[in-house]
């Protein structure tokens, strides 16, 4: 297992150089962009989010790209998603 993972600071995409810098006050859901069912899952979130609390972020994008590759997610697996 690498090393890395067992680290605390690991878990904080807020010192990754490869992370930039984002809004991060509110939930953000990274999901896959391109998938029907992704996509169908979103809008359905986000229909319900009557408070809009939470944010949709593709996980092919590049704040996307980032913040999976940062945990050891595949960002172009359609399986992946992460919530934050």
């Amino acid at each position: 297992m690498d090393k890395r993972a067992l680290s605390s600071q690991a878990y904080s995409y807020r010192r990754d150089p490869n992370v930039h810098d984002f809004d991060d006050t509110r939930p953000i859901v990274i999901m896959d962009g391109e998938c029907a069912l992704c996509a169908r899952s979103a809008r359905l979130l986000s229909r319900l989010d009557k408070r809009e609390e939470f944010r949709i972020c593709p996980s092919q994008s590049p704040l996307g790209r980032a913040v999976l590759g940062h945990y050891g997610l595949n960002a172009d697996d359609p399986d992946t998603w992460l919530y934050l």
